[in-house]
């Protein structure tokens, strides 16, 4: 699922801020650094699906950490969040979320629809475009894109045991088993994870393709917004009304030719 992300992307053009790698020409001769590389299928695979691009010299640097901006525009990518659904008395805008992104470029709706959904966490108005995500931090981005768009996938449950994944907190280690399970993320040699170790391109490139296998798979989830309402007082009284009685107690017995009377109707 490819989002056209600006004008600039259509007319081609080839730039790079901030290290980030955007237009791509390069596809079509081949990357001159990803030959050989154990990830190169991944990479040109996600590349031809648009989803990661290479540099405009020609190279892919599947080796370099991915940013969390990066993540941001590869996931929007991938699941193709939009806002088309959503009506807003007023259209967020990056401007009153935080304060070291801004408004205007290419791919500031990336950032805005990423963070509406809640797939990337963010503290104190600070998305921090250019830092390093970790290998457990794309695990739990993974898992939050598809609750926010309600997918499931139906897997056999089991539990990684990694030696260096024992102390994580329960959202983190909630997101491990979900990629473990589907596939998406396995762990690294010596029985570990890894789970503050940067992500690399070629590493995503991977968990992206594994991705879109499992979205091919993924099915709505079915949401009952239902709610079971405890019964009170009142309402038993409606459902059971009193039986009528004498001043002594008694249960009075009414001829059957004569009316009941109705209080609900009386009052």
């Amino acid at each position: 699922m490819r989002k056209t992300i600006s004008f600039l992307l259509l007319a081609a053009f080839l730039f790079s801020i901030n290290g980030l790698a955007f237009a791509d020409t390069s596809l079509k001769r081949g990357y001159s650094d990803v030959d050989g590389h154990w990830a190169s299928s991944d990479i040109y695979t996600v590349a031809e699906s648009g989803l990661m691009n290479g540099y405009p010299d020609n190279s892919f640097k599947p080796d370099k950490n991915v940013s969390r901006l990066e993540l941001a525009i590869t996931l929007d990518r991938t699941f193709d969040f939009n806002f088309s659904a959503v009506t807003f008395i007023k259209q967020p805008e990056l401007k009153d979320m935080f304060d070291d992104v801004k408004d205007g470029r290419w791919y500031s709706n990336s950032l805005l629809e990423t963070t509406f959904f809640g797939v990337l966490n963010t503290d104190n108005r600070m998305f921090k475009p250019n830092q390093d995500i970790t290998r457990i931090q794309v695990a739990k981005a993974i898992k939050q894109s598809f609750d926010a768009k309600q997918l499931g996938v139906t897997m056999t449950q089991m539990f990684p045991i990694h030696d260096d994944t024992q102390e994580l907190a329960s959202d983190k280690s909630s997101a491990l088993n979900f990629v473990f399970n589907t596939g998406i993320m396995k762990g690294l040699d010596n029985n570990i994870f890894a789970p503050n170790k940067p992500i690399t391109r070629a590493e995503l490139a991977t968990v992206l393709k594994r991705t879109l296998s499992t979205l091919k798979v993924a099915e709505p989830i079915m949401i009952d917004n239902t709610e079971d309402f405890p019964m009170t007082d009142d309402v038993r009284e409606i459902e059971n009304p009193p039986l009528p009685k004498d001043k002594d107690n008694e249960l009075i017995i009414q001829d059957p030719d004569t009316p009941v009377s109705n209080e609900l109707e009386r009052e």
